[in-house]
């Protein structure tokens, strides 16, 4: 089997960044539809079990605005919780909307009034076969919304190898429906190894852009003026 068979390229951001990405838009009421419609157009996706709201105290100072948002998701979901509920994906839609009703207070110091996390896994949805054999396809998508914002922390594989005329044209592809910013430092080249698992390699610096230039062609410079 050929070394392009043997390896795939993964994308996920470190610890240092928390794993993840804000949405490319700051609202959380105005960025979800974008993350709906990535995963409904790009991807073949399943709503993973664990769903869970929670309500954030401050770092210090009044925790009015924790007790008040409490008050409202025990009202709207008949239960009398301290302040964490877990949800089925049949129940997702309220969860939700619950967790955008967090704008009706102000946002706090330290995030909140809430937090909803939930994940995705999910496999793309990709004009061309894998190239990768026997290795891991599916990628997954945590999103944490708190504070008015969409945090989403990405653990993408793309199973072409990073030379691969199909990752070119796939990312060049994807690049306006998804919700975030990819950087070409989190991507890591990944190669099979005899006991099963993988080791990453880094990627050329500039791979990403030369790799957008060979789909897109060399833009070329404007013409000047004739002189009169």
């Amino acid at each position: 089997m050929s070394e392009l068979l043997n390896e795939y390229v993964s994308y996920e951001p470190p610890k240092s960044v928390c794993f993840g990405h804000q949405t490319r838009i700051k609202n959380a009421r105005s960025a979800w539809p974008l993350v709906e419609s990535f995963l409904e157009k790009r991807t073949t996706s399943t709503l993973n079990e664990h769903i869970s709201l929670r309500c954030v105290l401050p770092f210090s100072g009044p925790v009015d605005v924790f007790n008040a948002y409490r008050s409202h998701a025990n009202n709207v979901l008949g239960t009398c919780d301290e302040g964490t509920w877990h949800f089925t994906p049949a129940q997702f839609k309220e969860a939700l909307n619950l967790s955008f009703e967090e704008d009706l207070w102000p946002r706090q110091s330290a995030g909140g009034p809430a937090c909803l996390s939930f994940s995705y896994t999910f496999a793309w949805k990709a004009p061309f076969e894998p190239l990768a054999s026997g290795l891991p396809i599916t990628s997954r998508l945590n999103v944490l919304i708190e504070a008015q914002r969409i945090f989403l922390q990405p653990h993408f594989i793309f199973p072409w190898s990073w030379s691969s005329s199909e990752l070119r044209e796939f990312l060049c592809c994807i690049q306006g429906d998804l919700p975030l910013d990819l950087r070409e430092q989190y991507f890591k080249r990944l190669v099979s190894t005899k006991s099963g698992g993988s080791r990453a390699l880094k990627l050329p610096k500039g791979w990403m852009n030369a790799a957008q230039q060979q789909v897109q062609g060399p833009t070329s410079p404007p013409s000047a003026e004739p002189r009169p």
